[in-house]
């Protein structure tokens, strides 16, 4: 029936979200006293989110008011919270009173609570009633009898004036009996709340000193609010405050408040860190016996372990640093799981700790821990442990280590086996290493050769090369791949592979020796192949013996005069018909050097090589290597015009300047010598050609002349005038380049003239033309003046003309020889500073 009442009471007038419609105070008596309206309408509010009926609920509260009891005005407080300015402004209306007996029951009920939004609404009430002023003149004036019950009605309010006034009264009277001050500092931790901490903070130089200690053991007594927050901004707070917190938190035993020990350590004031201590201690007690933790809760004892990590990371130079390494190896070595995982800093921290534990244990259980110190997840353990292997200077540590080298190796994993190894090898007997390499295991020696080779020590290898006749075909090609990686080539140890009993091992030192090989191995090699009869070990014999010939031959090719290489690589030729086809196969090497000296070779040889072994040209130009390429496009010259035509214009457009040049070359070197250029293709070639008359790049620019005069073209003479008077060393090379391939008389005097040039260059480029000219002109007359020149290598070249000119060995390098080189290596670089001064 209670329900039914209630449920038709709050249809009636809250069936609708108008506020008009609204009980009157009669009506609201009537449901009052006849149904528990405050409890259903106080559950309804926290029900209903509707801003309407909350309102028509408290005013409802506000209307019955003079009906409401201690009990109703309890379950009203519970809404106090509820945010909103105008719920707020209501719900002080409700409580609005001047009767002291119902203000010290809402004082209790906030004390009950300690919320500071309720204090914030109930606050005003208490100030305008003056009941604060009778309290704190009550405080002023009680006897010391009746001080705790006056302190008892006071804390319920929160009020700092009545705080303050409590303390005052405790210092300026002689209210000094223990018990009464204990009482006092109980009883206000009781109703501790943020109202009293931060009196507390702000007024603590108000406050007597001698209180603070009991101040916190009454509030920690109270357990009101939590002890970690009194510690919040711990060295923000005055001296007196932190020897009080730091004393009364060595008692507590709460987990969270262990951190705290380390905070107090590193204070400033000595009974500060006196505490810091004396907590640690407490704990560190409490951690290294088993009985606090599980054997499982490895996650609680690392979480200690780390924080004793991070604290002494950060304060390498502290005073007490040796008594925190102490504490930590005692809670680390508790669980040896977080043992291992924080090895690095036990080692760090508490070296001396952990070798003294080391010594205790046998050697069976000292190689264990050591064992799994390797195998640990953790890289910093396994470096850790390595660095306890390193210390000599300990006997039980030297003989776990030997004894893990020598009998559990397998057992290492393989992330520190490496280390381990390099640490053995630079720490141990050298002894030692050899009986490891030779451990019964296959897979341990592999691993071993392995960890020696990756040392990068040369004397790292000669243990390995004690493997080079182990029985097991595996371990000798591990060996000879060290060997090879090394690059140790002329090892006398790779020299007796060549005899080994597997085939592939020699085979592959062969093919080694083949490309690397020198004079020196040439008897070991005659030697195996007299001696061999495996068909694939005489082919690869001879082919060795073949390439080292021959490499040795040509290492100095450069160093070579004009017919001395010619010589060689002709006879090469004619020695070995295979040998034109490696070097062709040299185009491809990814060694530039290589690829060069091919294109020497075959420039100097291209029209003694047979056709069916002739690289293709069309192959040549299309090389990705720009030197190829130029050589190439100047061998389009020895192709029929029909053919060439097409890939000299390609040429013609190629990004690199020395490439365009050597195919204007071609077209030169084809009007020249060919009978097969008619003058409709003599004048298609003059139309491509135009366009490099005033081209930036000097070889190009003489080039395109030199061939224009032999298509016909004429202008030529003025042209190689304007060359030759441009600004810019490059230009002049180039013309008297130029003129040695017209090689008109009407020329030599320009040439000449030359001579007296101050740059050694063009005196040097002016000699090889002149050699070029018509024995009738005595060029040798002009050139011997130059035996006498300033620069040597001018002089060196006078002389290497006058020789070519009495025997007359008109041989001329495809090229220009060396002075082509002169000016191509200048023209490959960028020239265009001298060019842009030319038009």
């Amino acid at each position: 029936m209670i329900a039914t009442v209630q449920e038709e009471f709050f249809q009636k007038y809250f069936k609708t979200s108008s506020l008009q419609l609204f009980p009157g105070k009669d009506e609201i008596a009537q449901y009052y006293h006849d149904s528990k309206l405050v409890s259903f309408l106080c559950e309804k509010f926290s029900r209903e989110t509707s801003p309407v009926i909350r309102l028509k609920i408290l005013k409802i509260f506000l209307a019955a008011k003079e009906h409401l009891q201690e009990d109703d005005f309890e379950l009203i407080f519970g809404l106090i919270s509820i945010p909103g300015p105008r719920f707020r402004e209501l719900i002080r209306e409700i409580f609005a009173t001047r009767d002291e007996k119902r203000l010290l029951f809402y004082a209790g009920l906030l004390a009950q609570t300690g919320d500071y939004e309720s204090y914030n609404i109930l606050e005003p009430l208490f100030s305008n009633t003056g009941i604060i002023d009778s309290l704190q003149k009550e405080i002023r004036k009680c006897s010391k009898e009746k001080f705790s019950e006056v302190v008892q009605k006071a804390s319920k309010f929160q009020n700092p004036s009545l705080f303050r006034e409590i303390f005052k009264r405790l210092s300026n009277s002689d209210l000094t009996n223990s018990d009464l001050l204990q009482n006092t500092f109980e009883t206000l931790g009781s109703v501790a709340t943020i109202n009293y901490t931060e009196f507390l903070f702000s007024h603590a130089p108000e406050i007597n000193k001698d209180f603070w200690q009991g101040i916190f053991y009454g509030i920690k007594k109270g357990n009101r609010i939590s002890f970690e927050n009194l510690l919040f901004d711990f060295y923000e707070k005055q001296e007196e405050v932190r020897i009080a917190l730091s004393e009364v938190t060595v008692e507590s035993d709460s987990e969270k408040l262990f951190n705290c020990f380390f905070v107090f350590f590193n204070d400033a004031h000595e009974s500060v860190r006196f505490y810091g201590k004396k907590g640690i201690e407490k704990w560190v007690k409490k951690l290294s016996n088993e009985k606090f933790f599980n054997h499982s809760d490895f996650e609680k004892a690392n979480e200690i372990a780390q924080v004793f990590q991070d604290f002494l990371s950060k304060n390498h130079t502290h005073v007490l640093f040796s008594f925190l390494s102490e504490q930590f190896f005692t809670v680390a070595i508790f669980n040896e799981k977080v043992f291992l995982d924080k090895l690095k800093a036990v080692v760090e921290y508490s070296g001396g700790f952990f070798l003294n534990y080391l010594k205790k244990l046998s050697d069976e259980e000292r190689k264990n821990f050591i064992l799994k110190a390797c195998s640990s997840s953790k890289i910093e353990t396994n470096h850790a442990i390595l660095g306890i292997l390193s210390n000599r200077t300990f006997d039980y540590i030297v003989r776990v280590f030997d004894e893990i080298l020598l009998n559990n190796l397998n057992k290492v994993p393989i992330t520190i086996f490496n280390d381990l190894i390099g640490l053995a090898f630079r720490n141990r007997p050298k002894d030692i290493i050899i009986t490891v390499l030779n451990n019964p295991e296959r897979e341990i020696r592999e691993r071993v050769i392995d960890a020696l080779s990756a040392l990068s020590l040369k004397e790292a290898i000669s243990p390995i090369l004690t493997l080079a006749n182990d029985p097991d075909v595996v371990i000798r090609k591990k060996v000879l791949e060290v060997i090879l990686a090394k690059n140790l080539n002329h090892n006398e140890k790779l020299r007796d592979f060549l005899f080994d009993p597997d085939v592939e091992i020699v085979v592959k030192v062969l093919k080694h020796i083949s490309t690397y090989g020198d004079f020196n191995d040439l008897a070991k090699l005659n030697r195996l192949l007299n001696s061999s009869r495996e068909p694939r070990i005489i082919d690869e014999t001879t082919q060795a013996l073949s390439m080292i010939t021959k490499r040795n031959l040509i290492s100095s090719f450069e160093e070579l005069g004009q017919n001395a290489r010619y010589s060689v690589v002709s006879s090469l030729l004619k020695l070995d018909p295979e040998f034109i086809l490696q070097t062709q196969r040299d185009f491809s090497s990814p060694d530039q050097k290589t690829r060069r000296l091919a294109n020497r070779i075959i420039s100097l040889l291209w029209d003694e090589i047979p056709l069916a072994r002739r690289m293709p040209i069309s192959e040549g130009v299309t090389h990705s290597d720009p030197f190829v390429r130029s050589t190439f496009a100047k061998l389009l010259a020895h192709v029929s015009e029909e053919k060439n035509r097409e890939l000299i214009k390609k040429l013609l457009e190629d990004n690199e300047s020395r490439v365009r040049a050597n195919a204007i070359e071609a077209i030169g070197l084809l009007a020249k010598s060919s009978k097969e250029l008619d003058e409709t293709n003599k004048l298609q070639y003059i139309d491509l050609l135009r366009r490099f008359l005033n081209d930036e790049n000097c070889r190009i620019r003489a080039n395109a002349i030199v061939a224009l005069f032999f298509l016909g073209f004429a202008g030529c003479e003025t042209l190689i005038y304007q060359m030759l008077h441009l600004p810019g060393k490059r230009m002049q090379l180039s013309a008297v380049f130029a003129l040695g391939e017209l090689k008109e008389s009407k020329y030599f005097s320009w040439v000449s003239g030359f001579l007296k040039s101050s740059e050694p260059d063009l005196r040097r480029n002016a000699i090889k033309s002149l050699a070029k000219f018509d024995i009738k002109l005595k060029p040798e007359e002009q050139i011997k003046k130059c035996l006498f020149d300033s620069d040597e290598s001018v002089r060196k070249i006078a002389q290497e003309s006058i020789d070519a000119l009495e025997t007359r060995l008109n041989h001329e390098d495809p090229e220009d020889s060396e002075s082509s080189e002169v000016y191509e290596d200048s023209f490959s670089k960028d020239s265009s500073k001298d060019s842009s001064q030319l038009n």
